[in-house]
This record gives C-alpha cells, sequence and structure tokens, in this order.
C-alpha cells in the first residue's frame, strides 16, 4: 500500500471514535524501523476535555508486568539481585510467614501471597476510582498473616508480587521503576525519547482520594 494512502485507510477505520465525546486510541504505524503515521483519535479524558495524541500516555496496567520482571532479571545480571532472595531481604514491610518467598516465585506467581486489589476491594477502597499508591498496597499487605498455600506448590495470578518487585527493583537500583525503565528506555531507543515518555508520566489532574477505611486483618 503506498504511504500517502494510509491516512485515509486509518482515518476511515476510527471514524467512529474520531469525536470529542467518546474514547480511543493512538495510533502508529511503522514500516521499515520508521514511523510513516501516527495520530490520536478521541478522547483521553472526557472529564477534563483531553484530546488523545501521539504522545499520550497510557495506564498501562498488567503490560507492566513483563517489563518490571526484564528490570529484575537485568539486576539479576549485574549480580545486585538473586532470583533466590527472601523478598523480604528487600521489603522488610512483608510480614513473616515462616517460609521462603523468593524473588523468583513473584515472577512466576507462585508465590501464595493474597492478590492485593481483593485485599483493598475488601477494605473499602474503589479500584479505579481511588487513588491509590504503593505505599497503600504494602499497607494492606504487611497486615496479612497467611498465605493462600505454600510458595512454589501452586500457580495463582498475583498483583501483589509484581508491587514487591517493583520495590525491590526501586531499592536496588536507587530509583523508582519508572526512572530505571525510563532508564533502560534510553538504552534501547535513545535520551530524548525516554526523556520525553518520563516528563509525561502523570500528566493531567490527580483526584484525591478519600482517607481510607481501618486497614483489614486476615
Amino acid at each position: 500500500m503506498p504511504v500517502f494512502d494510509i491516512t485515509d485507510v486509518i482515518d476511515n477505520l476510527f471514524t467512529g471514535w474520531a469525536r470529542p465525546d467518546s474514547p480511543g486510541a493512538a495510533v502508529a504505524v511503522i514500516r521499515d524501523a520508521e514511523i510513516v503515521f501516527q495520530r490520536g483519535y478521541g478522547m483521553a479524558n472526557l472529564d477534563h476535555d483531553v484530546p488523545i495524541t501521539p504522545s499520550s500516555v497510557f495506564h498501562s496496567a498488567s503490560v507492566s508486568k513483563q517489563f518490571t520482571a526484564m528490570a529484575v532479571y537485568m539486576l539479576v545480571e549485574e549480580g545486585r539481585l538473586s532470583l533466590g532472595d527472601d523478598i523480604r531481604r528487600h521489603v522488610p514491610e512483608l510480614p513473616d510467614f515462616g517460609v521462603l518467598v523468593t524473588l523468583d516465585h513473584l515472577i512466576h506467581h507462585t508465590s501464595g501471597l493474597r492478590d492485593q486489589w481483593e485485599l483493598l476491594q475488601l477494605s473499602g477502597w474503589r479500584y479505579s476510582k481511588d487513588l491509590i499508591t504503593d505505599k497503600d498496597v504494602l499497607r494492606v499487605v504487611s497486615r496479612q498473616r497467611a498465605l493462600n498455600f505454600p510458595p512454589g506448590t501452586r500457580f495463582m495470578y498475583c498483583n501483589t508480587g509484581y508491587t514487591l518487585l517493583a520495590q525491590a527493583v526501586a531499592i536496588r537500583d536507587g530509583l523508582p521503576l519508572r526512572s530505571g525503565s525510563s532508564r533502560w528506555h534510553h538504552c534501547l531507543y535513545g535520551a530524548e525519547e525516554a526523556a520525553s515518555a518520563h516528563d509525561r508520566l502523570g500528566e493531567g489532574p490527580i483526584h484525591r482520594r478519600p482517607q481510607p477505611p481501618p486497614a483489614l486483618h486476615a
């Protein structure tokens, strides 16, 4: 397909979302390692009339897990972490469950830890509505007294593990995971793009959360 046809074709595909009252998407087409088309369609924030652009930053959610795991493995290669490390060595807020919970358990969802979103929901937090920080997650996780199962005996998808891995990376790398991942992004893609992506993080209005209820004990 000739390059000059791409714009009309993609515009037609996203006609239904190219409105000021609709969510949408940021679209890029890469050919021979070069971006030949990029455009935003729809809105990034309907409440504040923020349109989507090619530089919009999206909540990557669990897509970020692979990059968190990559960060751990990079530090393992540097000798600054070990997959067999007790997570409490890096995150002492985690209670002693009487068994070893390793970084490897966390990466592969075999730790037995209870999931942070379920714990927060039981404590009265509203997922996607309240502003929840790592400190909030650590606060509720630190009050747990048991695991779902002995580490390494079962698989159970667990978001808690990756929050703890991000904390371990931040402590060993001396930077928050966001900053560290930007530095590694710099190595792969160049300084200007990495700095731009880092600076855009956190754009937009912040909705303050209400005072949380007492953390759940279990």
